[in-house]
C-alpha cells in the first residue's frame, strides 16, 4: 500500500506494521474499513510474518469512526416498515464486526501499540488485539452514546472478557473517557510504557515472542520480554 491510503501496511524483519494513517486523529472512515477488510482477507494471509503491530501515525492511535460517514451509511442501509420497525440492520456494521473478530483469531501475535487518543471504534479494535500496550498519556473511551449510538464492532461483548457487567455498562452508557492507569486496573491493557517508547516496545515484543505462541499467555509474554 502507498502513502495515499488511510492504512499503511509494511513488513520489516518479518513483522507486519499496520499503521492508521490519517493524522492527526487517524479517524476511521468508510475508506478505512474497506482497506482494513482488504488487509485482513487478502494481504495478511499471504504475508510471511511472525507478528503484527498496530499503531497510529503521529501522536494519536485514533479518534474512532468518522461520525458523519457512519451515520450516512446507517441511514442508507437501515430498512424499516411503515410502522418504523426495523427489519434490516446495516450490513456494514456486521461486516466490520467480522473483520475485527478475524484479528482476534489470527494465530500469530497481534499487538496494539496505543498512544494519545483511542476512542470508540478504535478502542474496539484494540480490545480485539491479543496484546495491548499503551502510553502513559493515552485517553480511552466509548463516546458513542453522545451521538445516540452504541459501539458497533463487537466491543460491547468483548469488553466483558476484561471487566464485570456493571463496569462494562458504565463505560459504554456514560461514554466517559478514562486514562491509561484505569485501563490497566481494569485489565483492558497489559502494560503502560512511556509514550516515546511504545512502538519500539511493541516491536521488541513482536520479535521476541517464541514461535509456539499462545495468545492466552499474553500477560506472561509482556512480563517476560518488557521489563
Amino acid at each position: 500500500m502507498n502513502d495515499d491510503n488511510v492504512i499503511l501496511w509494511k513488513v520489516q524483519e518479518n513483522i507486519g506494521h499496520l499503521i492508521l494513517n490519517d493524522p492527526p486523529s487517524n479517524k476511521m472512515s468508510i475508506k478505512f474499513f474497506y482497506q482494513l477488510k482488504e488487509l485482513i482477507y487478502y494481504v495478511i494471509p499471504n504475508s510471511k510474518i511472525k507478528a503484527i503491530v498496530i499503531y497510529g501515525n503521529g501522536r494519536h492511535f485514533s479518534s474512532g469512526a468518522e461520525i458523519e460517514d457512519l451515520l450516512n451509511v446507517i441511514d442508507c442501509q437501515t430498512k424499516a416498515n411503515k410502522k418504523s420497525i426495523i427489519n434490516k440492520y446495516p450490513p456494514f456494521l456486521k461486516n466490520n464486526n467480522k473483520i475485527v473478530l478475524l484479528f482476534n483469531k489470527i494465530e500469530i501475535p497481534v499487538i496494539a501499540a496505543v498512544r494519545g487518543i483511542c476512542l470508540g471504534s478504535a478502542m474496539e479494535l484494540v480490545l480485539f488485539c491479543h496484546i495491548r500496550i499503551c502510553a502513559d498519556n493515552t485517553v480511552f473511551g466509548f463516546p458513542e452514546t453522545s451521538f445516540n449510538l452504541m459501539p458497533g464492532l463487537g466491543g460491547t461483548q468483548k469488553i466483558l472478557e476484561f471487566v464485570k457487567y456493571q463496569k462494562a455498562m458504565e463505560l459504554i452508557l456514560k461514554g466517559s473517557n478514562f486514562d491509561a492507569e484505569e485501563a490497566l486496573k481494569w485489565n483492558l491493557v497489559h502494560k503502560i510504557i512511556p509514550k516515546k517508547e511504545v512502538i519500539d516496545a511493541a516491536l521488541h515484543l513482536a520479535k521476541n515472542i517464541p514461535e509456539n505462541y499462545i495468545k492466552e499467555k499474553a500477560q506472561f509474554y509482556v512480563d517476560r520480554y518488557l521489563k
